[in-house]
C-alpha cells in the first residue's frame, strides 16, 4: 500500500486507493458480491493519462518555440497534440455512452431510476419568477428583475484602478509553519467516525475504515503528506 502512494500521481491516488481496498476485502471477507463490481472508472482514467501527455508535449512545443527551432518538429508536435485532444473528446463521448447504455438496463427492471438519472441533467432555472422591490411593488419583467438584484452589489463596487489601497504593501508577518501528519494523527481521526456511520453503495464502509485503521494509516498519511507537498489536493469522487 506505501508504495502504492509513490508511484502513483496524486490525482489518481484516491480511486486507485478505493479500487485497492475493495480488492483485499473481495478475497478475504465473506461479501465478496458486495466488492467484486467495484471497478476503477477506466474513462477517469485515460483522460488522466491524455492529460498528462498533452502537459508534456505543450512543454516541449513551448521550448522548441523558445529555441526556434524548425517549423518541422514544432508540426509534429501540433499532430500528436491534436491526437491526443481527440483521444480526450472520444473518452467524454464514450463515457456519457456507458453510463446511457448502464441507465437503460437498469429503467428495464427499476422505472424509478429513469428519474434519478434525469435529474442529473435538470436545468436549475437562474432568476426568480417574481420580485417585490423596496416600495413592496411586485416585478415581474426578467430585466427588472436582474437589475434589481444588482443593485445590492452596485453601491458597494469600485473600481480597480480608482482604490486608495493599490499602494499598500502586504507584508508577511508569519509564515505557516510545515504541516506534519503522524500516523496517530490518521488513527485518531479514523477514530472519530461513528461505527455505524452511513455510507454510500460503492464506498469504503466506516467499519472496515475502523478495522483496517492500523494498516490503512501508512498510506493515507504518506498521501496526505504528498498532496500537501505538491499544494493539490484531489477530490474523492467515485
Amino acid at each position: 500500500m506505501s508504495n502504492l502512494v509513490n508511484n502513483t500521481p496524486i490525482e489518481d491516488f484516491p480511486e486507485i486507493f478505493h479500487h485497492k481496498v475493495f480488492t483485499i476485502l473481495s478475497k478475504h471477507s465473506r461479501f465478496k458480491s458486495n466488492y467484486s463490481s467495484i471497478r476503477p472508472n477506466k474513462f477517469k482514467r485515460e483522460r488522466n493519462i491524455i492529460s498528462r501527455k498533452l502537459r508534456k508535449f505543450k512543454k516541449k512545443k513551448q521550448l522548441l518555440i523558445e529555441k526556434k527551432s524548425g517549423n518541422i518538429q514544432i508540426d509534429a508536435i501540433n499532430e500528436k497534440i491534436e491526437a491526443l485532444m481527440e483521444a480526450y473528446k472520444k473518452s467524454f463521448f464514450d463515457e456519457k455512452l456507458c453510463e446511457e447504455k448502464k441507465a437503460i438496463d437498469k429503467i428495464k427492471t427499476d422505472n424509478k431510476y429513469f428519474f434519478a438519472y434525469a435529474k442529473k441533467f435538470r436545468n436549475v432555472p437562474s432568476l426568480p419568477s417574481i420580485l417585490v422591490d423596496d416600495a413592496e411593488n411586485i416585478i415581474t419583467d426578467p430585466k427588472e428583475i436582474a437589475d434589481a438584484l444588482q443593485d445590492p452589489f452596485r453601491s458597494v463596487f469600485t473600481t480597480p484602478g480608482n482604490s486608495s489601497h493599490n499602494d499598500i504593501n502586504p507584508t508577511i508577518i508569519h509564515q505557516l509553519p510545515d504541516l506534519q501528519i503522524t500516523d496517530t494523527d490518521v488513527i485518531n481521526a479514523i477514530n472519530e467516525i461513528k461505527p455505524n456511520s452511513s455510507s454510500p453503495k460503492n464506498d469504503i464502509p466506516a467499519k472496515v475504515l475502523k478495522g483496517c485503521k492500523y494498516n490503512l494509516c501508512i498510506p493515507l498519511r504518506l498521501f496526505w503528506k504528498k498532496s500537501f507537498s505538491l499544494g493539490s489536493i484531489p477530490q474523492f469522487k467515485f
